[in-house]
């Protein structure tokens, strides 16, 4: 069995290489789609209230732990956004020869935004397991305190809610304005 954590680092390290491979605009868009899809479940579950109630339903009474339900409805979200910001057409061919990886520098921020992306995408998707009490079989919650530290840390913790994620709504709309027009 592999712990979790290790899980979690390889994939933040292949979304890096990834990134690394695509270049820093594309993974611009993949940033901008994770940030949607967490204003998207936000406003979903705060504002709309046949959904939490139907969440609120759905929950284990007396539990903290989210329903099954919620985990896949987040889950999908997260995934169908995901999955546009990685389809994104082809850039330079839309903005001109400003955004080609034709030097070191390009490819390295990509690197780092690819992994940025890997932390917002698998930290998320651990946030909700954790969220819903690990519902899996073949997932098994960590017992070490480093993974329990960790799991505070993921992007959904401090991200979704007022107003962190206004302010990430704001900031990348502002970049990809600022940077692709």
């Amino acid at each position: 069995m592999i712990a979790i954590t290790t899980v979690f680092w390889i994939f933040v390290v292949f979304f890096a290489f990834l990134g690394f491979v695509r270049g820093w605009a594309r993974e611009i868009l993949v940033t901008a789609s994770v940030i949607l899809a967490f204003f998207i479940i936000f406003v979903m579950e705060t504002y709309i209230p046949i959904i939490s109630t139907f969440f609120e339903s759905a929950k284990v009474p007396n539990s903290d732990v989210m329903s099954i339900q919620q985990f896949w409805f987040r889950s999908i979200i997260l995934f169908v956004l995901v999955f546009f910001g990685y389809e994104t057409p082809s850039i330079p061919r839309i903005s001109g020869p400003r955004f080609k990886r034709d030097n070191f520098r390009d490819s390295a921020l990509g690197f780092i935004l690819g992994g940025f992306n890997g932390y917002l995408i698998i930290g998320t998707l651990w946030a909700f397991l954790a969220e819903a009490g690990y519902p899996f079989d073949f997932v098994v919650a960590p017992l070490t305190q480093e993974a329990i530290d960790m799991v505070a840390k993921l992007p959904p913790n401090w991200l979704i809610q007022i107003p962190h994620i206004l302010i990430a709504v704001i900031l990348v709309f502002f970049f990809i304005i600022a940077v692709f027009i």
